[in-house]
């Protein structure tokens, strides 16, 4: 339904720095905002989705962006949150380091708000456009924000209509308890890491469980877990083509990018081919990135973590024919393990070319993916309501 442009705001170095990544193309990448606005016009149903972060960037630009991409889109904008990890991010806006993960969040929770509040400054009909009294807008319908907080002080309204979709679908993929809150308060989608669909039902009855608090049903925030794809005729070509991609993958290339993930781990004095040592350092890095290491009752070895990172970033990896693929997914899908999926290609433009080819179709002949569009905004294929106003709601409950 939507393709989908992670982004950073900065080079991602780890402990090694940029000799580490001398085999990465992820160094460099277009501006999402202004790829995505060209994409708008070479383009009539995908949504388009970016990554920006809430830690440099300021609330009255980013509805700004976002609100003009979903008008020049005719509505298939949508915004990834993030608060930015990497030490690398900070020192590029005045940082001397990263802040802290709460204050981070905390940052963040003021920035949504005001984001999803200056979207509804206007209310849907108050441009009359009124050839005949001259009058272009109705100065009951546009609110200001006049918000006062920690962090920011803006005072509204944004400078643009209410956009097609009433607000861009929001998608977050945090991996902290912060991140989860956020998700529940906001996120239309949610993107997560669940190897395993053990871990994928707990995962997805525990983020499901926390939109009550919010006022918000089961239905109003899809969980879309991260999966990477390696299609074949056979089993046996498909892993045949794995090893041949990732055979490409040297040491000292998948060593470093497992620390940059890991938070500086180094993993150079462990043997490639043994199970990944059972240590507290280890353990705890793990589970704060939420890379598995702990796979089907076994543990898995330097060599496949260093794979599973490169390839997936220790997200789901399906491995097969097409059938064998889409059956999985759809077992995901129908035992509440996952909505849908965010596909993340191995190789480019290869990976995705076999998904299509391949995938789709069974997936298609399940029952489970759409033959055609639903609608003409994101909101609609995704089976989104339009949201309401929230200066409108208000007004509305006052009145009654």
């Amino acid at each position: 339904h939507a393709a989908f442009l992670a982004d950073s705001f900065g080079i991602k170095e780890g402990p090694g720095g940029l000799s580490a990544l001398k085999g990465s193309s992820a160094v460099v990448a277009y501006e999402p905002m202004t790829l995505l606005s060209a994409l708008a016009m070479t383009s009539k149903h995908i949504g388009l989705a970016a990554t920006v972060s809430t830690t440099f960037t300021e609330p009255y630009n980013v509805a700004r962006q976002f609100a003009s991409l979903d008008h020049l889109s005719h509505g298939r904008a949508a915004w990834n949150i993030i608060t930015s990890i990497y030490e690398s991010e900070a020192l590029n806006y005045n940082f001397d380091k990263q802040p802290s993960s709460e204050a981070r969040y905390e940052r963040a929770r003021e920035f949504v708000e005001i984001v999803a509040d200056l979207w509804d400054s206007w209310e849907d009909d108050a441009f009359l456009r009124d050839r005949s009294s001259g009058q272009y807008f109705d100065p009951a319908k546009v609110h200001r924000l006049n918000f006062q907080g920690k962090h920011f002080s803006v005072r509204g309204p944004l400078n643009l209509p209410r956009s097609p979709q009433g607000r861009p679908v929001i998608f977050q993929a945090g991996t902290s308890d912060e991140g989860y809150e956020l998700a529940a308060r906001w996120a239309d989608c949610m993107y997560v890491k669940t190897p395993t669909l053990d871990i994928a039902q707990e995962f997805y009855q525990r983020a499901k469980g926390k939109l009550a608090k919010y006022n918000r049903s089961p239905e109003e925030m899809a969980i879309l877990p991260g999966v990477c794809v390696v299609v074949g005729e056979t089993e046996k070509a498909a892993y045949e083509k794995l090893e041949r991609i990732m055979s490409t993958m040297k040491p000292e290339d998948g060593i470093p990018r497992l620390a940059q993930v890991m938070g500086g781990l180094d993993f150079s004095p462990y043997p490639l081919d043994e199970p990944v040592p059972n240590l507290p350092h280890i353990n705890a890095a793990a589970a704060k990135y939420r890379i598995f290491i702990d796979r089907d009752g076994g543990r898995l070895t330097v060599r496949q973590l260093m794979h599973y990172v490169g390839a997936a970033v220790g997200h789901l990896f399906l491995i097969g024919t097409g059938r064998q693929i889409a059956e999985t997914m759809a077992k995901w899908m129908r035992e509440k393990g996952a909505d849908g999926f965010n596909l993340m290609p191995l190789a480019l433009p290869s990976s995705l070319e076999d998904f299509v080819d391949h995938v789709v179709p069974e997936l298609q002949k399940l029952g489970i993916f759409r033959t055609e569009y639903e609608g003409a905004t994101l909101r609609e294929n995704l089976g989104l309501a339009k949201p309401a106003s929230r200066f409108t709601a208000v007004l509305q409950s006052k009145a009654s």
